[in-house]
């Protein structure tokens, strides 16, 4: 039968956006749906971030809704030495 559901961001994480979240339908043998994800730090701290990514459906085979936990991090300071010597452990 044909899927139907609908792609959301829970309140709360308003640097995390799902384009083109929404109501979304697939018929029988349809193709899957891609949804590209954006993470926007311009507006934070740096720190750990979480949000959620909710997707509900009418397939009665499956848990509706699904949530999909989505964590960020945001480092304002990334230090890596120029040179980094690794062993191998052959000589």
């Amino acid at each position: 039968g044909t899927l139907q559901g609908n792609i959301s961001v829970l309140p709360g994480a308003t640097w995390l956006t799902v384009t083109g979240a929404a109501a979304f339908t697939i018929p029988s043998g349809g193709a899957s749906l891609d949804y590209p994800i954006v993470m926007d730090a311009s507006a934070l701290g740096e720190g750990a971030y979480t949000g959620t990514i909710r997707v509900t459906h009418n397939d009665p085979d499956r848990p509706s809704p699904i949530d999909y936990l989505v964590k960020f991090y945001v480092i304002d300071d990334f230090i890596c030495s120029q040179k980094v010597i690794m062993s191998t452990g052959v000589e």
